[in-house]
C-alpha cells in the first residue's frame, strides 16, 4: 500500500485549483492533510508521483498563523509497490491453481499462508486479514505430530 494509505490522483489533464491543494485544506480545517498526486512536468518528461503533506502552524491562541508543506517525489516507490502487487497476484494465481496442497511457514513452524487447494481439501475458510499464524503442530494429526515436527526441525 502507498504511504499513509494514499493513492495517486490522475488529474494531469485538469488544473488543480488552489482551494484543492493540501495546504488549503490543512489551513481551512486546522488539521494535517496529505495526498499522492501524479504530475506531468512542464518539460514534457515522464509523469511523476509526488507525496504532498501539509500542516497548519497555530499560535498559542490556537489560531492558524501559517502552514508547512513537504513534497517528495515517490515515483520509484509507487512503481515498486505496483510491481510487488503484480508479482504477488501472479504467485497467488499460480499457487491457487496447482493440483497440490501448498503452504508456507516460518522457521518457528507458524503457518503463514495456504493455497486455495488446502482450503478446498480441509473445508476451512481463510482467516481474517491480519490474524495470527497457526502453529504447524496444531494442523498435524496427533499420531503424526512427533514425526512431522522432527522432520520440520531437521529441515530447518
Amino acid at each position: 500500500m502507498n504511504p499513509r494509505g494514499l493513492t495517486p490522483t490522475r488529474n494531469a489533464r485538469r488544473l488543480t485549483e488552489p482551494r484543492q491543494m493540501p495546504i488549503a485544506r490543512a489551513l481551512e480545517r486546522n488539521v494535517a492533510a496529505g495526498e499522492l498526486v501524479e504530475i506531468e512536468p512542464f518539460d514534457g518528461s515522464e509523469r511523476r508521483v509526488v507525496s504532498i503533506m501539509s500542516a497548519p502552524v497555530t499560535g498559542r491562541d490556537g489560531i492558524v498563523q501559517g502552514g508547512v508543506v513537504v513534497q517528495m517525489d515517490v515515483t520509484e516507490r509507487v512503481q515498486m509497490e505496483q510491481a510487488l502487487r503484480e508479482s504477488e497476484d501472479k504467485f497467488r494465481t499460480i499457487s491457487d491453481n496447482i493440483p497440490q496442497i501448498a503452504w508456507m511457514a516460518d522457521a518457528e513452524g507458524k503457518v503463514l499462508w495456504y493455497n486455495q487447494r488446502w482450503y478446498d481439501y480441509t473445508g476451512r475458510r481463510p482467516p481474517p486479514e491480519g490474524s495470527r499464524a497457526e502453529d504447524l503442530s496444531a494442523l498435524t494429526h496427533p499420531e503424526d505430530r512427533t514425526a512431522a515436527l522432527d522432520k520440520w526441525k531437521q529441515s530447518m
